[in-house]
C-alpha cells in the first residue's frame, strides 16, 4: 500500500508583479519541511534570489528547515509585530514567518512579494503634510498605525517603521520619490532619528553611496528614499548578508566581516568585484570610527536585476550606538568564531585589526590607517557645521539642539582621546 503523500500548504510569489512560483510548506509525521518551485514559464531574469537561480525545470528547492532566508529578509520584528498583535488578535501566529508572509508580504523590501502583486497604499494628504510642520511624529504616526494595512509592514528592524506613498507634488527636495520608508524614535532612544542623519551624511561626505534621508522638522522622524526602486520604477531584488550568508535573521550577530567579503566576492558582478570590496571596507572602517554597533548582517546586502549585475547596496541603518548603549560593542568579529567564543573577540579596532580588515578584503595597496582618519576627519566635518544645517533644514526643537549638542560634544571627546582629528565649530 503506497504511503499518502505529505499535506503541503503553497502560497504564490511575485516578482515585479509577475508570479513566478510557489513557497512551500511540507508537513511530515514529525517535522515541517520548506522549499520552493519555480513555474514552467518563469524567465532566467526572474530569480527570487541569488542563491536560487531560476530553474522551470520545476526541480523544487527543497530541505530547509524553516522558510528559506531569502523571503524573511524584510519580515517586520519589535514593535511592528507588536502592533500587528493587537490589530490582528494574539491569536494570530505572527511568529511563524510562513504565517506573517500571508499578511505582509505584498509589501517587502526589493522586487519579490509573497501571497499577490504589489500593494501601493498612500497615506492621506493632511497626515503628509503634518509631517512636514514642527510636531511630534507620534500623533500622526499613531493615525497613520491605526489606518495602515498588514502589507505597510514589510520592513525589517526594530525600531518603529512603516511603507508609506508619498505624492509627487511635495517639494522634490524631500518627498520627489512616490515611495520612501519613514523611520520614528521612541522614548528610549530620543534623538536615534537625529544620530542616523549625522551618521549618513558622514558616510556621504567618506565618498560612501548612502540612502538619501530627510529629518522632519520636530526631528523625531527620518523620511528615507527606498533604494530599491529604479528609475523606471520597477523594483531591484534586495538580499542582505544573512540571506546570502545563510544565517537565520535571528541570528544577525553571529557572522563576521570575513563573510561580507566572501558575499560579494561570490555575487556581486566579476568587474565590479574589487570597487565594491573598497566601498565595504571603507564602511567596516566607517562603523567603527562611527561607533556603530548595529552594524549587523543584515545590514549589509546586494541590489541587483539579475544574477549578472548584483552591486552592493547603498549604505543604510548607520548611526552611533554607543551615544544611547555606552559600554556597546561590534555587531560582528573580524573572522568566525562559535557564538561564545565571539562576544570574547568583539571590540573596536586598535591598528592591528585595521591590518587584518585590510587582509581580509585581499585589495593590494590599500592603506587602511589612512583610511581610518579620512573616516575621523568626515565626521569632524560633517561635526563642524551640523548644528547649523539643522538651521537651514528648519529644525527648531531646542530639545534635540541641545541633545545634537551633547552627541557632538562626546564624538569630540573620542576623536580627541583616540589622537583623530577633533570637531570644532563652524566660523
Amino acid at each position: 500500500m503506497e504511503a499518502s503523500p505529505s499535506p503541503e500548504e503553497r502560497v504564490r510569489v511575485y516578482c515585479n508583479d509577475e508570479p513566478v512560483g510557489d513557497l512551500l510548506k511540507i508537513h511530515h509525521a514529525q517535522s515541517v519541511e520548506y522549499g520552493f518551485c519555480y513555474d514552467p514559464s518563469v524567465r532566467e531574469g526572474q530569480l527570487v534570489s541569488l542563491a536560487m537561480p531560476a530553474q522551470p525545470s520545476c526541480v523544487p528547492y527543497r530541505g530547509f528547515s524553516q522558510v528559506p532566508y531569502v523571503f524573511q529578509v524584510s519580515l517586520p520584528e519589535g514593535r511592528a509585530i507588536q502592533y500587528l498583535v493587537e490589530r490582528f488578535g494574539k491569536g494570530a501566529r505572527l511568529f511563524e514567518p510562513f504565517f506573517l508572509l500571508k499578511l505582509v508580504g505584498r509589501g517587502l523590501i526589493g522586487r519579490v512579494t509573497v501571497g499577490g502583486p504589489r500593494q501601493h497604499i498612500a497615506v492621506d494628504a493632511e497626515m503628509v503634510a503634518f509631517a512636514g510642520t514642527n510636531a511630534p511624529a507620534a500623533a500622526w504616526m499613531e493615525q497613520a498605525l491605526l489606518r495602515a494595512q498588514a502589507e505597510q509592514f514589510g520592513i525589517s528592524g526594530v525600531m518603529p517603521k512603516l511603507q508609506i506613498a508619498l505624492p509627487r507634488d511635495r517639494r522634490p527636495e524631500t518627498f520627489y520619490l512616490p515611495r520612501h520608508i519613514i523611520k520614528l524614535e521612541s522614548p528610549e532612544y530620543f534623538g536615534v532619528c537625529v544620530a542616523e542623519d549625522f551618521a549618513l551624511r558622514v558616510a556621504r561626505r567618506y565618498g560612501l553611496e548612502s540612502v538619501r534621508a530627510n529629518l522632519t522638522t520636530a526631528g523625531d522622524a527620518l523620511l528615507v528614499d527606498r533604494f530599491d526602486i529604479r528609475e523606471d520604477g520597477r523594483f531591484s531584488g534586495f538580499e542582505d548578508a544573512c540571506a546570502l550568508g545563510g544565517f537565520p535573521s535571528a541570528l544577525k550577530y553571529d557572522g563576521c566581516v570575513e563573510r561580507l567579503f566572501t558575499m560579494v566576492e561570490q555575487f556581486v558582478r566579476e568587474d565590479c568585484v574589487d570597487a565594491d570590496k573598497h566601498r565595504l571596507l571603507k564602511l567596516c572602517i566607517l562603523n567603527d570610527v562611527l561607533r556603530n554597533g548595529d552594524a549587523h548582517m543584515k545590514n549589509f546586502g546586494l541590489l541587483y536585476d539579475s544574477l549578472e549585475d548584483a552591486r552592493l547596496a547603498p549604505v543604510y541603518d548607520v548611526l552611533d550606538t554607543t551615544l544611547f548603549l555606552p559600554e556597546d560593542i561590534p555587531a560582528l568579529t573580524l573572522t568566525q568564531y562559535f557564538p561564545d567564543e565571539a562576544l570574547k573577540r568583539k571590540h573596536w579596532f586598535v591598528p592591528d585589526d585595521v591590518d587584518a580588515l585590510i587582509d581580509i578584503a585581499d585589495l593590494p595597496g590599500m592603506h587602511g590607517r589612512h583610511l581610518v582618519q579620512e573616516a575621523a576627519d568626515a565626521l569632524a566635518d560633517v561635526a563642524r557645521g551640523y548644528l547649523a544645517d539643522l538651521d537651514e533644514a528648519g529644525m527648531r526643537d531646542e530639545e534635540r539642539r541641545a541633545w545634537a549638542k551633547g552627541m557632538l560634544d562626546k564624538i569630540g571627546t573620542r576623536l580627541s582621546r583616540l589622537g583623530l582629528t577633533a570637531p570644532r565649530g563652524r566660523p
